[in-house]
């Protein structure tokens, strides 16, 4: 076999081993995306993706570690979201404002990536070790700055990553204004001692 052909067959491999990896993870997004999604098998996601249990583990060693990777993609993806948001906005309730009404805003227009993060949340750290630091991060700045007024940056953190939690659920099992997560955003705001200020679409 020529060097030219190797390479070929080389690169046909890579290709279809990505393309099985993806068609896993998508999998996975559709089952857990799903108010019902903590539920999913092995042999669910093997039937969605059409491969076997074999090659599944081909891929991955376990269900958590399929849907560890799923995370991090829809963090790393909502981050990036959330960077855009709130990139151009000036002091920590301006910024905290805009980050809550992101995380709902998505949350409302596409249901399944709702549910694929609140159930993907009760695996660990709400909505992944970045956003937890970055809230974290925000609380801290706005304390520095005399934004908001309580005692301790864990406590906002807590109040903001539940308050949006909860928030996203009660819009995805229920009829809520589109208002709501504007609503969310200024109500949580004011339980860290900010300036009450008229919710923002």
């Amino acid at each position: 076999m020529s060097i030219i052909a190797a390479e070929r067959r080389t690169r046909a491999s890579s290709d279809r081993r990505e393309r099985t990896r993806g068609g896993l993870l998508r999998a996975a997004f559709e089952l857990i995306g799903d108010e019902r999604g903590l539920r999913v098998r092995i042999e669910e996601v093997c039937a969605v993706a059409r491969v076997s249990r074999g090659t599944f583990y081909n891929y991955f060693p376990s269900l958590e570690a399929l849907f560890a990777e799923l995370w991090l993609q829809l963090v790393d993806e909502q981050s990036a979201a959330v960077s855009a948001a709130t990139g151009g906005l000036v002091g920590a309730t301006e910024r905290t404002g805009a980050a809550i009404r992101c995380f709902l805003g998505r949350a409302r227009l596409e249901p399944r990536w709702g549910w694929a993060m609140v159930n993907l949340a009760t695996t660990g750290m709400i909505f992944g070790v970045d956003a937890f630091a970055h809230t974290l991060e925000g609380v801290d700045q706005g304390i520095a700055s005399g934004e908001f007024d309580i005692p301790d940056a864990r406590a906002g953190r807590d109040i903001i990553a539940g308050a949006v939690l909860v928030a996203m659920v009660t819009q995805l099992r229920e009829a809520t204004p589109e208002t709501y997560p504007a609503t969310i955003a200024h109500l949580a705001l004011r339980s860290l001692g900010a300036a009450s200020k008229q919710p923002r679409a």
